[in-house]
């Protein structure tokens, strides 16, 4: 499973993505916060207004199952909601996950796998704001131990990935590399009688070469269809 975790300001918006109803959604537990989105949203404001202090009390967790996992029943995904929920350290908060389908029309395609999304007030009942210090690091120790609980495919953590962004290390040596290329190449072009080897470009880190590639496409600030197109168009699916 791969997890993303984002924080927010607003219940509604949240609430009200997550209830579409062309996404099709199935609203699969929680706590007993409401069964439509204004009941959700109002309870859910009641209580973070316990600590008006905390500007943003949204959190707000994506798990995307992987592909091999095949199609998992409710009963599964809300088993694995309630214990993320709690193996994060809100226990005594507010959560509801909900369940979209596979055919999402706001996406490109259709998703080849499940995914539920998990929204979670921060402030308790008695109006304390639950630390979400280091919650990505923790979040990817509680997928791997549910990964193996319920046997699903396991997937490497970030720092263990082979194809994960650059180190900073990496930019400069791929910037060392560029300048030597420069200054060769002016040799060659100012020595053309002399019998020298044309220099070889060398090729920037691959996260840094796509980022390159997206700022190029969607420099004119086109439509989605039209990025999605240029990006296909340079051999990457999105």
């Amino acid at each position: 499973m791969i997890a993303s975790i984002t924080t927010g300001s607003k219940f509604k918006h949240l609430i009200d993505y997550l209830l579409k109803p062309s996404k099709q959604p199935e609203l699969i537990g929680g706590s007993n916060t409401g069964s439509t989105a204004a009941e959700i949203v109002a309870n859910f404001e009641l209580v973070a207004a316990f600590r008006p202090t905390t500007k943003k009390p949204v959190k707000h967790f994506v798990i995307s199952f992987a592909p091999e996992d095949g199609q998992l029943d409710s009963r599964t995904k809300y088993k694995i909601a309630k214990e993320t929920v709690e193996s994060m350290g809100y226990r005594c908060n507010q959560w509801v996950a909900v369940a979209h389908h596979r055919n999402d029309p706001d996406h490109y395609e259709a998703h080849n796998h499940d995914h539920i999304h998990i929204a979670v007030n921060m402030i308790t009942h008695t109006g304390q704001r639950i630390s979400d210090s280091f919650d990505k690091w923790k979040m990817q120790t509680v997928m791997r131990n549910l990964e193996l609980k319920y046997q699903l495919k396991q997937v490497a953590n970030s720092l263990d990935r082979v194809r994960r962004r650059p180190q900073q290390g990496r930019y400069k040596k791929f910037e060392k590399a560029y300048y030597e290329y420069l200054n060769t190449a002016k040799e060659y072009l100012d020595n053309p009688l002399a019998k020298l080897q044309p220099p070889k470009l060398p090729r920037e880190p691959e996260i840094q070469e796509l980022e390159t590639l997206i700022l190029a496409a969607s420099d004119d600030k086109p439509t989605m269809s039209e990025f999605l197109a240029r990006m296909q168009e340079l051999g990457y699916r999105v």
